[in-house]
């Protein structure tokens, strides 16, 4: 005897995974003088008491920290990323205590972010990305502190001369540097 074969088909909703940067804290370190990092704010959220970030409120914000290694003009951008998004820039230990440095909605005739701002060495900066009207979808951070000034190094040295006894007398050293 053949039994009867059935099949049932079910349609379950896909959830998608919170990003591991989603709370503050929990938000991604970064060390160093340039980043371009990757992620994505699908299925981010927002918390209680987070800053409306560039005038906009939060909905799916992700987070990093950076610890500047030196002082000078930081700049932070999310150039490369698909869709329009906010950020801001704070200081602070607590999201509901959060001290603003800067915040973007739109870097000039671009829907991405631009910030600038005069960093100072050690201080911890922390990062917010969003998505303006709750837009979600894959972010590229970038980060950027000019190191300092690397000194020349000479390659090779002056040649030594005699200077005459009469004053005016022009005498020339060459150096070589990289």
């Amino acid at each position: 005897t053949l039994g009867t074969l059935a099949s049932v088909c079910a349609s379950l909703p896909l959830l998608a995974q919170t990003p591991p940067n989603d709370t503050f804290p929990g938000e991604t370190p970064l060390a160093g003088h340039v980043h371009v990092v990757t992620g994505a704010n699908v299925g981010a959220t927002s918390e209680a008491g987070e800053p409306n970030h560039a005038d906009s409120p939060a909905t799916a914000s992700i987070w990093w920290s950076w610890v500047a290694p030196d002082s000078g003009l930081a700049l932070v951008s999310t150039l490369g990323t698909t869709f329009d998004t906010v950020l801001a820039v704070y200081t602070g230990d607590a999201v509901n205590a959060l001290t603003l440095v800067a915040a973007n909605d739109d870097a000039p005739g671009l829907a991405t972010s631009l910030v600038s701002f005069q960093a100072v060495q050690g201080a911890t900066y922390r990062i917010a990305v969003d998505g303006y009207g709750g837009a979600t979808g894959p972010i590229e951070l970038r980060l950027g502190l000019p190191g300092p000034p690397t000194p020349p190094v000479i390659t090779s040295q002056p040649i030594g001369q005699t200077v005459p006894d009469n004053a005016g007398s022009n005498v020339t050293f060459t150096v070589s540097v990289t």
